[in-house]
Order: C-alpha cells, then structure tokens, then sequence
C-alpha cells in the first residue's frame, strides 16, 4: 500500500485515504482477482516477440553489438535503429526496456540484443536474478500482504509489482515474459512453501548467498601478472 498507492510516503490526508481506499484500490485488487482467475499474466505479443528475436539476431550478425554500451553486467543502452540519436535503457535481469515496443508489443529487441550479448559474455541471468532477490530481501523492500495471500516487491528501478502466492506469478515484465523473476524470488523467500526447488526459508537463503559470493569473487578477482625471469 504504502509504495504501490502512497508513493512511499506514510502520512496523509483522511480524505485522501477514504477515496484512495474507495477507488484505485479496490480497482487494483478485483484486477488481480482476474489475474488469479487467468493464472498467470499473459505475454499478447508472441508472434511479434518471435519477430523481435529474429531482429535481435540480425542485429547481432551485422556487428550491432558494438553500438552496445554496458553500463554493469546487466544493463545497457541500445541506440535506436529508427530514430537517430535516441537511446534506450535496457536491463536483462528485470526484462525492461524504456522504448515505445516495449510497453506495448511484448519482449522487445533491445532487450533480445542485449540478452544475446550476454549469453556470448556467459552472464548466467538466474545468478544474476537471485543476487538481486538476495538484495532487496534484506533490505526488506516488500510487503506480505496475508490478507489477499500476495506479496508486494519493490525493485531498485522503483516498481512494485505483485505476486500471487496461490499461483507465483508475478505482474513485473520479466515474469510476464515467462522467467523466473527476481520478485518471485522475493516472494519465496518471504512466504516459503513446498511447492517451490527449495522446502525451507534457510536452504533458499544459502543458495541466494551463495550465488552472490560467487557472482561477487568473479567480479573482484585481480588479474595475475606473472614475470619470468631467466634460470
């Protein structure tokens, strides 16, 4: 509530409230009513995501992949192939892309290409994922919701999206896409349950850290400089 309704913001008018509680909030649950009834969100662009992959692959085999500057070894901007001189921010690890396709055609190219890229650049994507997970479990940057059975998850891009404990799945992009999001994996550390790879809160959290210690050692291991000097 406080993030997805109140901007993050903890104080405000009773008015304010009354109609908040009246309106977008009740609107926003019977939508995930829905949600649970569907069971899962569905990616309506497949046909035109295929497309975008086809692009994605042709783009890589022209050597656009150089036009591509990373900014961490999950996120990147993509220059427009239409529009001159625009670029977009992509970020694999939540799916997410700030191009017009994005928002409205399903998984875009950019995200496509910059998927590519680092599959070449061996990026183990659900390592990634479950650092990030790690992350914002610690900071406790969620919300169980018991009431509706859900969990609330805010991201370091500044989105909340929900998940549904009964089904797992998630209103965020990258689940939408069909992945294993880092908002699921929140939501299972959070409320573990048997149905899930890991039966216990503890053996979920191991294989979190884990996966961070190993992220982090490749990152910050030095490169060795041997001398050779003559015998």
């Amino acid at each position: 509530m406080k993030y997805h309704f109140l901007g993050g913001y903890a104080n405000s008018r009773v008015e304010d409230l009354l109609l908040l509680l009246h309106g977008n909030v009740t609107m926003f649950y019977d939508y995930l009513d829905e949600l649970a009834k569907i069971g899962r969100l569905k990616n309506m662009g497949g046909q035109r995501g295929d497309k975008s992959k086809l692009t994605a692959e042709n783009m890589l085999k022209a050597g656009l992949d150089q036009t591509v500057q990373w900014t961490s070894s999950t996120e990147c901007t993509v220059p427009s192939q239409t529009a001159f001189g625009t670029i977009y921010n992509v970020d694999i690890v939540n799916e997410v892309c700030n191009c017009p396709a994005a928002t409205t055609r399903g998984m875009c190219k950019h995200v496509h290409l910059a998927e590519l890229i680092a599959s070449k650049r061996n990026i183990d994507l659900t390592v990634e994922r479950r650092s990030e997970a790690m992350d914002v479990f610690n900071a406790e940057q969620y919300f169980y919701d018991r009431d509706n059975n859900q969990v609330e998850v805010l991201s370091r891009l500044g989105n909340v999206s929900v998940v549904n404990l009964t089904s797992f799945k998630c209103t965020c992009f990258a689940n939408s896409h069909g992945k294993h999001c880092v908002c699921v994996m929140v939501a299972k550390l959070v409320v573990p349950s048997p149905d899930i790879e890991s039966t216990s809160i503890d053996e979920t959290k191991q294989q979190l850290i884990e996966d961070k210690k190993t992220t982090d050692q490749d990152i910050s291991l030095p490169t060795q400089f041997y001398i050779m000097t003559p015998s």
